[in-house]
């Protein structure tokens, strides 16, 4: 599958759901998402009340390091999400070599940014490895404290390589 056709059936098959009717969008086990481009990352902006099951499919993430928006997955103006499962496969060989600093030219390859105005997120489950940037990197990206994401639970999770596993630059109650 592709970033584009991956992005295209979340947003406009799946799309939102609501507080007393959420939306289950189920990835089947043993599926390859090869997330590619510029901004080719999952993007769960301005989406809610969906609950992700990505149990038993890998997530490459083989996208450009121009955006954040590259990362394994993007949320910015995101509420009430749950991914359930899944390995996130940064594509990095180097993973738990000892290097000085991140790779130059992959430090928008995260795992996960949760950017600002999102809250009521969970990620249960979920496997990041092989990362050349950060795991979570959570951050209001230049807002303000009244955009800071809150109520973020990370459960059961495995985080590996890259800058730092959790990087929770500007959050609340993780």
């Amino acid at each position: 599958s592709s970033s584009s056709a991956f992005n295209s059936w979340l947003t406009s098959t799946v799309g939102s759901g609501t507080s007393g009717a959420w939306k289950k969008a189920i990835v089947p086990s043993g599926w390859t998402v090869r997330l590619t481009g510029d901004t080719g990352g999952i993007d769960l902006s301005n989406l809610s009340y969906i609950e992700l099951v990505l149990t038993g499919v890998t997530v490459q993430i083989a996208t450009n390091d121009i955006s954040n928006a590259a990362s394994g997955l993007f949320c910015q103006d995101t509420h009430h999400i749950r991914v359930v499962g899944g390995t996130f496969d940064g594509l990095r060989t180097t993973t738990g070599q000892v290097t000085a600093g991140h790779e130059a030219g992959n430090e928008k390859r995260n795992g996960c940014v949760i950017r600002h105005n999102c809250q009521f997120l969970m990620f249960d489950g979920v496997t990041w490895d092989n990362l050349y940037a950060h795991g979570l990197l959570i951050n209001t990206d230049g807002g303000g404290l009244a955009e800071y994401p809150t109520d973020l639970w990370i459960k059961d999770c495995t985080v590996r390589g890259g800058l730092m596993n959790i990087a929770p630059v500007s959050a609340a109650r993780v």
